[in-house]
């Protein structure tokens, strides 16, 4: 998988700053809310258990709200330290949740040759700590190695669309609560599926500073603006560089919101033209405002490009 992020690079961010990154997130997100409750009910049953729960004054009740809370920042701090001196080199720990300039390089993802077509078979995780993972059932990243030089990147690129079939691509952004790691696997998969009945498409991926947690929806949503900004710069190299016949695009969920704003930024007659290789734009369950788009966005970039498609449901829990 051909990558670029803006996501911020872990190796130029210091000790300090990571450590106080994990922690905030442990306290803030969801491993730190299950933390909380956990040591809140054992708390109480133990109280109960003991019969003085009753007989407690206001005292001490705060004293004990005081010592729950002190564990709970005891566990981050722990959850913190683990993380912070963790080998940053490893798959998916390269690369934070803050905002960064714009990387690229490529990963190494395993596919399982068990694989179902359109399924992302993932190991299963508790607290973000996989369990078992298999590279005979589980779709995997094995290696990710940053390519400083741009100019070695669509090199590199060039060549691997020369081997796909009519010189094609998929270029996937991904949407909120999505690790840097899961997009891989994501585009990984998408790269193959789509190319299964002939040689694959070369996977391509944008992963912008998405915070995968599902409590930080507003994060997310405030970080779309400067990804868009980082994925126009990235759009017009490929357009100028990639030497490709065709590049589709594909957003799911929020990266929606990504890719129609760096759509609309590149509405010109460069990217507008007959020759554009921007020519399949694929919007799948878009985390976008219905009047936004009719009124605004849809003007501005429907009449810019071949096809547009759109996918969505009115069963969409998730965006409900």
């Amino acid at each position: 998988v051909y990558y670029a992020t803006s996501r911020e690079l872990k190796a130029r961010m210091r000790p300090a700053e990571l450590m106080w990154q994990y922690a905030w997130g442990f306290i803030a997100t969801g491993q730190g809310l299950l933390a909380t409750i956990a040591v809140g009910v054992v708390t109480v049953v133990v109280l109960i258990t003991l019969g003085v729960i009753g007989r407690l004054r206001l005292r001490w009740l705060a004293a004990l709200c005081l010592t729950a809370a002190a564990l709970v920042a005891g566990i981050a701090l722990l959850f913190a330290w683990a993380h912070t001196h963790r080998d940053m080199t490893a798959p998916g720990e390269i690369y934070g949740t803050a905002r960064g300039g714009l990387y690229y390089g490529t990963c190494l993802v395993n596919i399982p040759p068990n694989h179902v077509r359109g399924r992302l078979e993932t190991p299963y995780s508790v607290f973000s700590i996989d369990i078992l993972p298999d590279r005979e059932k589980h779709v995997l990243l094995l290696d990710v190695e940053p390519i400083d030089e741009p100019d070695v990147f669509f090199e590199d690129l060039r060549a691997r669309i020369d081997e796909s079939e009519g010189r094609e691509a998929v270029l996937f952004i991904h949407g909120y609560n999505v690790s840097f790691e899961d997009a891989a696997g994501r585009t990984a998969q998408l790269g193959v599926d789509l190319g299964i009945d002939r040689s694959p498409l070369a996977p391509i991926m944008y992963s912008w500073p998405s915070q995968a947690d599902f409590l930080w929806y507003s994060i997310d949503s405030n970080n779309t603006e400067f990804a868009a900004m980082k994925l126009e710069e990235f759009l017009r190299r490929i357009a100028a560089r990639a030497d490709a016949r065709k590049v589709h695009l594909v957003a799911h969920s929020m990266g929606n919101r990504v890719l129609t704003k760096a759509l609309m930024r590149m509405n010109d007659p460069i990217t507008r033209s007959d020759d554009t290789i921007f020519r399949e734009v694929v919007l799948t369950a878009p985390d976008v405002d219905t009047r936004d788009f009719e009124d605004r966005i849809a003007d501005e970039i429907l009449n810019g490009f071949l096809r547009f498609t759109l996918y969505a449901s009115s069963n969409d829990e998730v965006l409900k």
